[in-house]
């Protein structure tokens, strides 16, 4: 899994925005209620300092009200993209892991085995040594009675003569 595989946003960056946002509202919202009463009662009054009627600053705040509504909707929009992104990469992450558990029980039965046939193994190898310990024995008993029977030979035939 490389990093560019799962594209991850930090979460304080959404947050960063959303409070941008928020202190964006609060001020537009500020500014729609002061220009508001002016707008309304004096709207084609031209208002000296700022060279403008009323009516246009109070259509500028309400605009600008808009265009936090815009911002706000780009913003829920992005942030349903990015969590469906990490639901998706959360789902590849859980098949991921479900394969690995399957190789993992698959790998551990092999090792049962493995180890089954091991113990087989040792078994054997006693029932080798068991085998050739009786062979041996027998063969010493075996040698002990030809010498034996050479040497009775040998006495009662060769020494009488």
């Amino acid at each position: 899994m490389s990093a560019n595989e799962y594209d991850y946003v930090n979460p304080f960056i959404f947050k960063d925005k959303a409070k941008q946002l928020q202190d964006d509202f609060a001020i537009a919202l500020n500014r729609l209620v002061d220009t508001y009463p002016n707008g309304r009662l004096n709207g084609d009054l031209m208002q000296t300092e700022i060279n403008k009627t009323y009516s246009q600053t109070y259509q500028e705040a309400q605009n600008r009200i808009l265009d936090l509504q815009e911002d706000y909707f780009l913003y829920k929009d992005e942030l349903i993209r990015n969590n469906q992104n990490i639901i998706k990469n959360m789902n590849k992450v859980d098949e991921q892991i479900n394969k690995l558990d399957e190789e993992n029980q698959n790998l551990k039965t092999q090792l049962a085995s493995l180890k089954g046939s091991s113990y087989s193994a040792e078994g054997m190898l006693d029932d080798s040594k068991i085998t050739r310990n009786q062979i041996l024995v027998g063969n010493i008993i075996l040698c002990i009675i030809v010498a034996g029977g050479g040497f009775m030979y040998y006495k009662n035939f060769v020494a009488a003569a």
